[in-house]
């Protein structure tokens, strides 16, 4: 269980890899734009990062089933991850994705119990 593919060497906001999970899940993990933080004064590349070279992003993983929605937008997310930074290839974004799968997997999981309780 886990995301075998790269989001590539230039990332976007909106950008996404998926995934599917034995039990029927359908997992995406989705980019988006971290607009809060900013780069420290002392970070190697904040000129890049002032001239809009570079920039901060989530990592936000929801999972679906059948085509329901199983968790939220935000439920999984890590945010003020560096994309496209000089000298990066971006390949921490699915690690993250990776690391953030199995605790949104258990939430799909707790949601069908819910749903199935009612």
């Amino acid at each position: 269980m886990s995301f075998d593919k790269e989001f590539g060497k230039y990332v976007c906001d909106g950008d996404s890899i998926d995934c599917h999970v034995d039990g029927g899940f359908h997992c995406y993990a989705r980019l988006h734009y971290d607009e809060d933080t900013r780069a420290p004064a002392d970070h190697p590349q904040v000129q890049a990062w002032e001239r809009d070279e570079w920039h901060y992003f989530a990592v936000a993983v929801t999972v679906w089933k059948h085509g329901v929605k199983l968790t939220g937008d935000y439920d999984h997310a890590l945010w003020g991850i560096e994309g496209n930074c000089p000298g990066d290839d971006n390949s921490y974004f699915r690690a993250v994705a990776n690391d953030l799968l199995p605790d949104a997997l258990a939430s799909a999981q707790d949601k069908i119990r819910e749903l199935c309780a009612s």
